[in-house]
């Protein structure tokens, strides 16, 4: 895919094998929580990450002791269960949201369309994405100490990574500035251009619906960071 889109849009609409597109993707969306999750171990626990977190975000003070005592490990279970089950999740609502709007929207003037050539093309499209799974399960291995490290954010591929670090990271402008990922905007390209191909090509519908959701989601990041700080 990195090497022969046209290739390899092409192969996928022969033979979409849908479901194996998504499994590929599902795992590849594993690599960089799982190396968070072992890299904290090796930084003295999962435990005392949550906590480093807990004080940069300023929440830590805040909580009576005994609160704290009770909320902590349920913090952790939780911080280890939804990591890799999230970056999942978001991995394939993603493909399925995106390859869902556009083919319905396409559907009335494109009725030879199928579903799972969409489905197929736009998780292939994502591939980008993978290089930076694997870049970002490779730097965590190689960290001593995980803590104060995003594990959302660990590739300087975003504006975000490269001029902002622990608290400054969680602010408005930072949310925003992470929309605009090298990986992800590439991987945004080729979804739309894989979903044109897939439906029959000469249509722009693709690429508004990426760019539509794309958008929102940074909007959204971005109001959701400026509401915790207010509270």
């Amino acid at each position: 895919m990195l090497v022969d889109p046209d290739g390899a849009f092409a192969a996928t609409i022969a033979r979409p094998m849908t479901l194996a597109c998504l499994l590929v993707a599902a795992l590849f969306a594993l690599a960089s929580p799982v190396a968070y999750l072992a890299a904290a171990e090796r930084s003295g626990g999962l435990e005392l990450v949550v906590v480093d977190g807990l004080k940069k975000s300023g929440r830590f003070e805040k909580m009576l002791p005994e609160v704290r005592e009770k909320a902590l490990p349920t913090m952790v279970t939780a911080t280890r269960v939804f990591l890799p089950v999230g970056a999942v999740a978001k991995r394939l609502v993603w493909i399925l949201s995106i390859a869902g709007i556009a083919f319905a929207l396409l559907r009335a003037t494109r009725p030879q369309a199928r579903f799972s050539v969409v489905v197929a093309c736009a998780a292939v499209g994502i591939a980008p994405l993978f290089v930076k799974d694997v870049v970002a399960a490779f730097a965590l291995t190689t960290l001593p100490d995980v803590r104060g490290v995003d594990a959302t954010n660990v590739v300087l591929s975003n504006p975000t990574a490269l001029f902002f670090s622990g608290a400054d990271a969680r602010t408005p402008l930072a949310a925003t500035l992470r929309a605009f990922d090298l990986f992800e905007l590439w991987a945004c390209a080729w979804m739309a251009a894989g979903i044109e191909r897939a439906v029959g090509g000469r249509t722009r519908v693709p690429l508004v619906v990426v760019a539509v959701c794309y958008g929102l989601l940074a909007v959204l990041g971005t109001a959701q960071v400026a509401m915790t700080q207010a509270r």
